[in-house]
């Protein structure tokens, strides 16, 4: 949807920074290759919130917020 509303061609490698909990990070941490290839990012980078741009997105896993940025790699 994020790629869509973007203007991000399907087949456009990424690179995709976020913040959540600690428990989320180790989880995209120990899946982070498997995620990488499934949404074609050239990068997945934990950052603060700060670090975040304006057109940073939330979205929420089990009742945890996700702040994610993603750009054209």
């Amino acid at each position: 949807k994020e790629r869509k509303e973007r203007g991000f061609e399907v087949t456009d490698r990424i690179l995709l920074e976020f913040e959540a909990s600690q428990m989320i990070n180790d989880t995209i941490a120990s899946y982070k290759d498997y995620i990488a290839s499934e949404v074609l990012a050239s990068s997945i980078n934990i950052v603060s919130s700060t670090a975040l741009n304006e057109n940073a997105f939330e979205l929420v896993v089990n009742e945890n917020t996700v702040k994610l940025n993603i750009q054209k790699a």
